[in-house]
């Protein structure tokens, strides 16, 4: 997908597939929003309000949605699987407990269950439930691991359209975007000078070069003043489409794009028959012929 490319040609080819990927995904995303307003109690487009209001009649809504989801997510939870590991040789016995304790102080201390329980039920309301899983080592606790699991919006994750399969493995990459404050932006990317943020918030003519290429938020486009779709806005009768501008100046935030991609390659496994194992290469070097 990338392979040759320079940097410039990567952000650009990036862009253009992060933009199929909103605008394929436009019409999902605005029924996935319905969804979510059933469940929340907003049942009533703006035009069926007007008419119920102007005949004096009160807008009531009885909210079956909230309660068959809270009934799943009850049933998860007196269900729920909990995966233990057990010893397959009696020295083995404590390596497994050590490992389920490990595994029960983990989803106790950065609630794992709760970000997975989020993520299910974002599922049952709208079919898609993401989860992101990162760790890095603690930068204030010498030798510690900072594990994070967080349950991501659907409204921020965007896919290859070409995907078919259920659970997106088929998919040859996936797009996070996010806004970001300023203020969290600069923090997250302190490399990134103040300069060129502000040039960000008033790009003009030419807003592709807005930040050069140091940052995810390359590929400028417009920097619009008014809001974004990622507010709720119930009286929208859920027809908005999502914009791909990455700065907000309504609310001063900037947009902020990880996209993860595969690509394939060629690896040789050739046989060593000194070592007596496979010997891994990315060319296959054929020994002379013989005359």
């Amino acid at each position: 997908m990338f392979a040759g490319m320079t940097k410039a040609q990567k952000l650009k080819t990036a862009r253009s597939l992060w933009e199929d990927a909103v605008d394929r995904d436009a019409k999902w995303q605005s029924m996935a929003r319905e969804d979510f307003s059933f469940r929340d109690g907003y049942q009533w487009t703006s035009e069926e309000r007007q008419i119920l209001e102007e005949e004096l009649r009160p807008v009531l809504t009885m909210n079956l949605t909230k309660s068959s989801c809270d009934l799943i997510m009850g049933m998860n939870e007196d269900t729920k699987m909990v995966f233990k590991s057990s010893p397959s040789e009696p020295s083995d016995a404590f390596l497994a407990e050590v490992l389920n304790d490990i595994t029960e102080w983990i989803m106790e201390r950065f609630d794992f269950g709760e970000e997975e329980d989020a993520a299910l039920e974002s599922a049952v309301i709208c079919g898609r439930g993401f989860i992101g899983i990162d760790f890095l080592p603690d930068p204030n606790r010498f030798g510690e691991i900072v594990m994070k699991e967080i349950n991501i919006p659907v409204s921020e994750v965007h896919f290859d359209p070409a995907a078919r399969r259920p659970k997106l493995d088929d998919a040859s990459y996936f797009v996070w975007d996010r806004w970001l404050t300023k203020a969290d932006f600069s923090m997250r990317w302190p490399k990134v000078s103040s300069k060129k943020v502000n040039e960000l918030a008033e790009c003009g003519n030419d807003p592709w070069n807005a930040l050069g290429n140091v940052s995810g938020a390359d590929g400028v486009q417009h920097a619009f003043d008014i809001p974004n779709d990622t507010d709720h806005e119930y009286d929208n009768d859920y027809e908005n489409e999502l914009d791909t501008n990455f700065y907000d100046r309504s609310r001063n935030m900037i947009r902020v794009v990880h996209m993860e991609y595969w690509e394939t390659f060629k690896r040789y496994f050739v046989w060593n028959p000194e070592a007596g194992d496979f010997v891994v290469t990315p060319e296959l070097k054929m020994p002379p012929k013989e005359m």
